[in-house]
């Protein structure tokens, strides 16, 4: 994952915004870039994705930090936004159970909880299943689930 990846529909910084004040659009819109993606990372590029990670052990943070995920066809890793050693760190894909939900009191910290949706993957089949919280812009969820579960339907 060489260079500075492209962003991904659904993340976008303030000064993007002042770029392109226009940036409302249209759920369809959303939609198909959000295929556009995919079908990006599917062909071997790489898509930057804002991302709020905590998992229940190492490497993850035990609590929710900001940072920002890369997502190519075979791999992912977050690296943290804001830290003196900013070293990323893998995020797993394959066999777990992923579920989807909307931000909740867990999730105070986000300042718009209504644009971004909490991806859960646990891992592991006895008592000591891991778990990972992922939260990204709504528009990003396909991208990042479909990762996450292996590209189902996408040929992987």
């Amino acid at each position: 994952m060489a260079g500075k990846p492209r962003k991904s529909v659904g993340t976008y910084s303030f000064t993007d915004v002042l770029r392109d004040p226009g940036r409302r659009i249209t759920n369809r819109a959303v939609d198909q870039e959000s295929a556009a993606d995919i079908a990006a990372v599917l062909d071997g590029e790489t898509r930057r994705v804002s991302c709020f990670l905590r998992g229940s052990s190492a490497p993850y943070p035990r609590w929710l930090r900001q940072g920002e995920l890369d997502i190519s066809r075979d791999a992912a890793q977050w690296t943290p936004f804001w830290s003196v050693r900013r070293r990323p760190v893998p995020v797993a894909a394959g066999p777990a159970s992923i579920r989807t939900r909307r931000p909740g009191r867990r999730e105070w910290q986000l300042g718009s909880p209504h644009l971004f949706v909490v991806i859960t993957c646990a891992f592991g089949s006895d008592g000591s299943r891991q778990k990972t919280d992922l939260v990204v812009p709504a528009a990003d969820a396909p991208l990042v689930t479909g990762y996450l579960n292996g590209w189902p339907g996408h040929g992987s």
